[in-house]
């Protein structure tokens, strides 16, 4: 992901979940407070994505979120929970396009 960002001219943000939160480092998409608006972690999540747009004077309408396992349950909840809250015009938080073919389901 690094390669394509520097290719296309974007930025990349990698958020990690502590220890302290999570034993084995993942977002707690299985908790029913974590997915929904008012949960803290999405919260935590959305109020990081405004500060690097802030900060680096990203454009609003051009964010994206995707993630792998519990990354990618808390990008749902995000795009379908936050995407007015986020980003200024509701319309700034997307899920990202597909990147591959799609895998089978594990056995």
């Amino acid at each position: 992901m690094n390669r394509l960002a520097e290719e296309q001219l974007c930025c990349v943000f990698y958020p990690a979940q502590p220890m302290t939160a999570n034993s084995s480092k993942c977002w707690n998409w299985f908790k029913a407070e974590d997915q929904q608006r008012e949960g803290i972690e999405p919260a935590i999540l959305a109020c990081l994505t405004r500060q690097i747009i802030y900060t680096h004077g990203l454009d609003a309408s051009r964010v994206y979120v995707a993630g792998l396992s519990a990354g990618g349950a808390m990008a749902t909840t995000l795009v379908n929970d936050l995407s007015g809250s986020v980003c200024d015009g509701g319309r700034a938080l997307r899920a990202a396009p597909r990147c591959g073919p799609e895998l089978p389901p594990m056995p």
